[in-house]
Protein backbone atom coordinates (compact mmCIF):
# COMPACT_ATOMS: atom_id res chain seq x y z
CA UNK A 1 0.00 0.00 0.00
CA UNK A 2 1.38 3.37 -1.20
CA UNK A 3 2.39 6.16 1.94
CA UNK A 4 -0.84 7.85 -0.22
CA UNK A 5 -3.64 5.32 0.49
CA UNK A 6 -2.09 5.03 3.92
CA UNK A 7 -2.33 8.79 4.99
CA UNK A 8 -6.21 7.98 3.69
CA UNK A 9 -6.85 5.73 6.10
CA UNK A 10 -8.27 6.06 9.65
CA UNK A 11 -6.94 2.94 11.00
CA UNK A 12 -3.61 1.21 10.13
CA UNK A 13 -2.31 -2.28 11.66
CA UNK A 14 1.75 -2.53 12.28
CA UNK A 15 2.23 -5.08 9.70
CA UNK A 16 0.48 -2.42 7.08
CA UNK A 17 3.16 0.13 8.51
CA UNK A 18 7.00 0.81 8.23
CA UNK A 19 9.85 3.54 9.39
CA UNK A 20 8.58 5.61 6.07
CA UNK A 21 5.10 6.10 7.50
CA UNK A 22 6.16 8.27 10.18
CA UNK A 23 3.96 11.94 9.54
CA UNK A 24 0.99 9.21 9.40
CA UNK A 25 1.28 7.13 12.54
CA UNK A 26 4.12 8.81 14.90
CA UNK A 27 7.05 8.12 15.86
CA UNK A 28 6.40 4.98 18.11
CA UNK A 29 3.81 3.60 15.27
CA UNK A 30 6.60 3.82 12.94
CA UNK A 31 9.25 1.85 14.96
CA UNK A 32 6.95 -0.81 15.82
CA UNK A 33 6.25 -0.93 12.10
CA UNK A 34 9.53 -1.44 11.24
CA UNK A 35 9.91 -4.23 13.81
CA UNK A 36 7.36 -6.24 12.42
CA UNK A 37 8.51 -5.78 9.10
CA UNK A 38 11.89 -7.25 9.91
CA UNK A 39 10.53 -9.93 11.63
CA UNK A 40 10.88 -8.89 15.53
CA UNK A 41 8.32 -10.66 16.90
CA UNK A 42 5.74 -7.60 17.94
CA UNK A 43 2.25 -8.03 19.71
CA UNK A 44 -0.40 -7.49 17.23
CA UNK A 45 -1.62 -3.41 17.04
CA UNK A 46 -2.97 -0.86 15.79
CA UNK A 47 -2.33 2.86 15.11
CA UNK A 48 -4.99 5.75 14.58
CA UNK A 49 -3.93 7.77 11.93
CA UNK A 50 -2.47 11.29 12.12
CA UNK A 51 -5.23 12.22 9.67
CA UNK A 52 -7.78 10.67 12.03
CA UNK A 53 -6.38 12.47 14.76
CA UNK A 54 -6.79 16.51 13.02
CA UNK A 55 -9.98 15.07 11.74
CA UNK A 56 -11.23 14.70 14.80
CA UNK A 57 -9.82 18.02 16.10
CA UNK A 58 -11.30 19.91 13.25
CA UNK A 59 -14.86 18.08 12.86
CA UNK A 60 -15.09 18.31 17.64
CA UNK A 61 -14.64 22.44 16.45
CA UNK A 62 -11.54 21.76 19.02
CA UNK A 63 -8.73 22.52 16.11
CA UNK A 64 -9.10 26.24 16.44
CA UNK A 65 -9.09 26.71 20.03
CA UNK A 66 -6.41 24.56 20.50
CA UNK A 67 -3.69 26.41 18.20
CA UNK A 68 -4.99 29.28 20.15
CA UNK A 69 -3.76 27.91 23.68
CA UNK A 70 -0.76 26.29 21.91
CA UNK A 71 0.20 30.38 20.37
CA UNK A 72 -0.01 31.45 24.03
CA UNK A 73 2.36 28.28 25.43
CA UNK A 74 5.05 29.85 23.00
CA UNK A 75 5.76 32.85 25.16
CA UNK A 76 5.71 30.72 28.50
CA UNK A 77 8.45 30.53 30.85
CA UNK A 78 6.90 29.10 34.04
CA UNK A 79 6.98 25.22 34.13
CA UNK A 80 3.78 25.49 36.28
CA UNK A 81 1.88 27.41 33.59
CA UNK A 82 3.00 25.18 30.48
CA UNK A 83 1.76 22.33 32.86
CA UNK A 84 -1.84 23.81 32.87
CA UNK A 85 -2.60 24.25 29.38
CA UNK A 86 -1.30 20.93 29.06
CA UNK A 87 -3.79 19.85 31.38
CA UNK A 88 -6.17 22.10 29.25
CA UNK A 89 -5.50 20.68 26.15
CA UNK A 90 -5.72 16.87 26.97
CA UNK A 91 -9.39 17.70 29.33
CA UNK A 92 -10.50 19.43 25.70
CA UNK A 93 -9.30 16.23 23.69
CA UNK A 94 -10.65 13.85 25.97
CA UNK A 95 -14.39 16.12 26.30
CA UNK A 96 -14.61 16.25 22.67
CA UNK A 97 -16.70 13.52 20.66
CA UNK A 98 -15.65 11.30 18.09
CA UNK A 99 -17.30 10.98 14.94
CA UNK A 100 -19.42 7.85 14.15
CA UNK A 101 -17.03 6.58 11.60
CA UNK A 102 -13.84 6.64 13.57
CA UNK A 103 -15.42 5.37 16.58
CA UNK A 104 -16.38 2.54 14.65
CA UNK A 105 -13.26 2.02 13.13
CA UNK A 106 -11.25 2.24 16.57
CA UNK A 107 -13.91 -0.58 17.77
CA UNK A 108 -13.88 -2.90 15.29
CA UNK A 109 -10.10 -2.73 15.20
CA UNK A 110 -10.05 -3.54 19.09
CA UNK A 111 -12.44 -6.52 18.54
CA UNK A 112 -10.24 -7.78 15.61
CA UNK A 113 -7.42 -7.69 18.09
CA UNK A 114 -8.92 -9.44 21.02
CA UNK A 115 -10.31 -12.00 18.82
CA UNK A 116 -6.40 -12.21 17.49
CA UNK A 117 -5.24 -12.59 21.40
CA UNK A 118 -8.44 -15.11 22.16
CA UNK A 119 -7.05 -17.40 19.18
CA UNK A 120 -3.71 -17.71 20.39
CA UNK A 121 -5.11 -18.25 24.42
CA UNK A 122 -6.71 -21.44 23.07
CA UNK A 123 -4.02 -22.88 20.99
Amino acid sequence: MSSSEKSKKNILWFEEINKDDLNIVGGKGANLGELVSIGVRVPEGFVVTSTAFKEFMRESGIWDELQTLLDKTKNITKVSEIQESAKRIQNMIISAHLNKDLERGIIEAYEKLCEIKRKRTQK
